[in-house]
C-alpha cells in the first residue's frame, strides 16, 4: 500500500508541477526520500528471504492474494451480495439527501 502511495506522489509531483510549487506542506527530502523509503522496502523484502519462516509466508502471500481475488470475483455477483450492495447505495443516497 505505502508503494503504491509513494508511486502516485511521484506521478503527481511529475504531472502537476505547478501545484507541486503553490503548495504549502512538501515532503521532507522530496522526490530523494521517496527513493529512499522504496530502498527500504526492497530491504525488507530481502530481509524477509533470509529466514526460512519468513520466507514461506512472503512466497505464500501471492496465492492467499489470488485465493481472495478468486472469492471476490464469485461473491460479488450472488444475489445476496448485489441486494445488499444496492441496499448499501440506496442508505447512502438517503444520507446526503438529509445532510442537504
Amino acid at each position: 500500500v505505502w508503494t503504491i502511495f509513494l508511486c502516485s506522489y511521484l506521478v503527481y509531483r511529475r504531472t502537476r508541477k505547478d501545484k507541486v510549487a503553490a503548495s504549502t506542506f512538501r515532503l521532507p527530502g522530496g522526490v530523494f526520500m521517496v527513493y529512499v523509503v522504496l530502498a527500504f522496502f526492497v530491504f525488507i523484502l530481502w530481509a524477509l528471504t533470509t529466514q526460512p519462516d519468513t520466507l514461506t509466508a512472503l512466497l505464500v502471500t501471492p496465492i492467499w492474494f489470488v485465493v481472495l481475488l478468486v472469492a471476490w470475483l464469485f461473491v460479488r455477483r450472488s444475489p445476496n451480495h448485489l441486494a445488499r450492495h444496492a441496499a448499501h447505495i440506496a442508505h447512502l443516497r438517503d444520507d446526503s439527501v438529509e445532510a442537504d
